[in-house]
């Protein structure tokens, strides 16, 4: 005997519930049956109740691109994204702070003092970058140099961290 599948809830909305009973052929839909592949979606209804598929609309072809007119700032940006590119490649490809070497405190103040970095009608530039570079670069060039030459050798680390110490001792004991 085969199970019977019944609606726990009772009745539907259409009547008793049976999973044995065949299911009832579905309604006409009024609506147009969906065109099968190559066929037109669109008919084209004359007055006079003539009905003809109708043929796609021609697609027109794309307008040509107007012809780029080239700025100052279009020539500034298209050079900055340049740099930009080539700046990436250069950290992609190894041309990087790992492998290259670190510019000596002297090549830092030769750098500040020729201000490549800005043209030489920019006086204000040249100025605020030069003094970025001696009240910030070159002081924490030097700390950070310090440092790292220190931190590279063990003995070096033991030495600095003795004298440091015993620096503080009689800091404190001298000088209560």
């Amino acid at each position: 005997m085969e199970p019977r599948l019944t609606n726990p809830f009772g009745q539907t909305p259409n009547g008793p519930q049976d999973a044995t009973a065949p299911a009832p052929a579905p309604a006409p839909s009024p609506w147009p049956q969906r065109p099968q592949a190559g066929e037109s979606m669109a008919q084209v209804v004359s007055l006079h109740g003539d009905t003809t598929p109708a043929a796609p609309p021609a697609v027109p072809a794309p307008a040509a691109l107007p012809a780029r007119v080239k700025t100052p700032l279009g020539e500034v940006a298209s050079g900055w994204y340049s740099a930009a590119m080539a700046t990436g490649q250069r950290a992609i490809t190894g041309s990087t702070v790992f492998r290259e070497q670190l510019p000596s405190i002297a090549g830092l103040w030769r750098e500040m003092a020729e201000a490549d970095w800005a043209p030489r009608e920019a006086a204000v530039l040249r100025l605020l970058g030069r003094g970025y570079r001696i009240v910030l670069v070159i002081p924490a060039s030097m700390a950070a140099y310090t440092a790292l030459w220190i931190l590279q050798r063990p003995l070096r680390l033991f030495l600095a961290a003795s004298v440091t110490a015993i620096a503080l001792v009689f800091i404190v004991i001298l000088h209560p």
